[in-house]
């Protein structure tokens, strides 16, 4: 597929889930992953299973960029460019990401590889 050309020629390609942001780690990017969510809890206070829905898109664009809010907070020194790559669930939530940071920029955005 033409689209996929230009990230697949950089090394980030969707072909394994831990591949990619080791690939992106060695060639001096900052990767931040995001827990959706809920996706992290197995149980509330009350020891009720939290279920979590596959798609959520705009929450979980929500989570992705506050991930990224925290990482520049709490590392000064990282570069302020930022760039979402991700597929699959989320690859929902990078798209929509990226319909968000239309609306409500954020500083050093490049795009998003979805």
């Amino acid at each position: 597929m033409p689209a996929c050309k230009p990230h697949a020629k950089a090394g980030v390609t969707s072909d394994s889930t831990f591949k990619t942001p080791n690939q992106l780690t060695l060639k001096g990017y900052v990767v931040v992953a995001t827990d959706y969510a809920s996706l992290g809890a197995g149980a509330n206070a009350d020891s009720n299973m939290v279920l979590q829905e596959y798609i959520t898109g705009p929450a979980q664009a929500e989570d992705v960029l506050h991930s990224v809010s925290a990482a520049r907070q709490a590392f000064l020194e990282f570069s302020r460019k930022l760039m979402i790559v991700r597929s699959s669930q989320g690859g929902a939530a990078a798209w929509l990401c990226a319909e968000k940071l239309l609306e409500r920029p954020m500083d050093g955005y490049l795009g998003t590889v979805c």
